[in-house]
């Protein structure tokens, strides 16, 4: 992808016929916010170099869009074998059950902290923080005082929460138990980690989205 610059024309340097740099570089950016929501089979947006005059690389529209794609629960599936949510991690099919009902109980106010309500160990802020470190990651840096990390989250997270909370967790059990029914759990490797290319879901290739309940699943409220 070559973004333009000032000095682009100089150079003799263009990002796509006929489009100027804020619109490549918008859409580009959608894309990136938005991977964990991109649906294979689009009519509306397509990776595919032959729709490339046609379509965007990416447009943000709900009845085109994925609640979660398989990218999501590929990447869920690695982050498990990371040192801090290694608790998460399934090794077998009931660990998968588990993962998709169980709850962190509710924590009643006390002088150490406020109440918090139970929530879904893969609840919509847990989503909302993937998305915003994998829409960020790529330009992220340590000492940006702009909050850029934080901002894509608020965002992430008020779009989640128009679904839902009970359809949105069954939702995500579904999609989990489908993943790890076509890549079961594998037992951690020697040093504790997983591995590349090994591990649950590393054959996937993110065309197999096709939950029929998907789409019932409409957001509510406006943009």
């Amino acid at each position: 992808m070559l973004f333009e610059t000032k000095d682009s024309k100089a150079a003799g340097e263009s990002a796509a016929a006929g489009d100027q740099s804020r619109e490549i570089q918008t859409i580009w950016m959608d894309f990136l916010a938005n991977l964990l929501h991109f649906k294979h089979g689009s009519d509306s947006y397509s990776l595919d170099p032959a729709k490339w005059k046609s379509v965007p690389l990416y447009l943000k529209n709900y009845a085109d869009n994925s609640v979660l794609n398989e990218l999501f629960f590929y990447i869920l599936s690695r982050a498990v074998h990371w040192q801090g949510l290694r608790r998460l991690a399934p090794r077998t099919a009931a660990d998968v059950e588990a993962l998709c009902i169980e709850e962190y109980p509710q924590i009643e106010e006390s002088r150490s902290g406020p109440e918090l309500p139970k929530t879904a160990y893969i609840s919509k802020t847990f989503v909302a923080y993937f998305e915003a470190l994998v829409g960020a990651a790529p330009y992220f840096k340590t000492t940006d005082t702009r909050n850029k990390l934080e901002q894509r989250y608020a965002k992430a997270f008020k779009e989640l929460n128009k679904h839902d909370d009970t359809r949105f967790d069954q939702y995500v059990g579904r999609k989990l138990r489908a993943w790890y029914t076509k890549f079961p759990p594998t037992q951690p490797s020697a040093g504790g980690g997983s591995d590349d290319d090994g591990g649950a879901g590393s054959g996937g290739d993110g065309q197999g989205d096709t939950d029929e309940n998907e789409e019932a699943m409409a957001l509510s409220g406006d943009e």
